[in-house]
């Protein structure tokens, strides 16, 4: 996409998606980073990369399941940003 730099060197381009969770009160869910990982003890959105094949929905879906044991939830598509 043009204006965007490209990766540095050592650098890899990925797509990630998030999804903002809310129960039916109107909370919020946002998750803690390990403290073993990258970005130890930051906050976040739950999400993950985009592998082949896969697409935001289907990896907001899969991380709500497998990660936080979430079995169900509607999902409503906001946008696409770019950082």
């Amino acid at each position: 996409m043009a204006g965007w730099p490209e990766p540095g060197p050592g650098m890899n381009r990925f797509h990630v998606a998030a999804g903002i969770l809310r129960d039916a009160g109107g909370r919020v869910l946002i998750t803690e980073r390990s403290e073993d990982g990258p970005f130890k003890g930051l906050w976040e959105f739950p999400g993950g990369k985009i592998e082949p094949g896969e697409t935001p929905e289907t990896v907001k879906y899969h991380n709500a399941k497998d990660a936080l044991g979430i079995s169900r939830c509607t999902s409503n598509y906001l946008r696409r940003k770019r950082i």
